[in-house]
């Protein structure tokens, strides 16, 4: 009932782990996180900007694990 809280929030952690590229504290985290993602590269900060490409990659690891390399930081 609050996704647009939610979204926010999410946009937040992506803009604070992106430095560090982290990629498994997200997808470790499972299905409500990849909705998340969904949301972020179809309409919010994720979709263009900095947050693009590792928004991306983190989609990626999702799809296909292999896409990250051998390493999930």
């Amino acid at each position: 009932g609050q996704s647009q809280q939610a979204q926010a929030v999410f946009e937040r952690a992506l803009a604070m782990a992106q430095p560090g590229a982290y990629v498994r504290t997200f997808v470790d985290e499972g299905a409500p996180l990849l909705e998340l993602l969904r949301r972020s590269l179809a309409r919010g900060a994720a979709a263009t900007g900095p947050l693009a490409p590792y928004a991306q990659r983190l989609l990626a690891a999702w799809t296909d694990p292999a896409a990250t390399g051998p390493a999930l930081t």
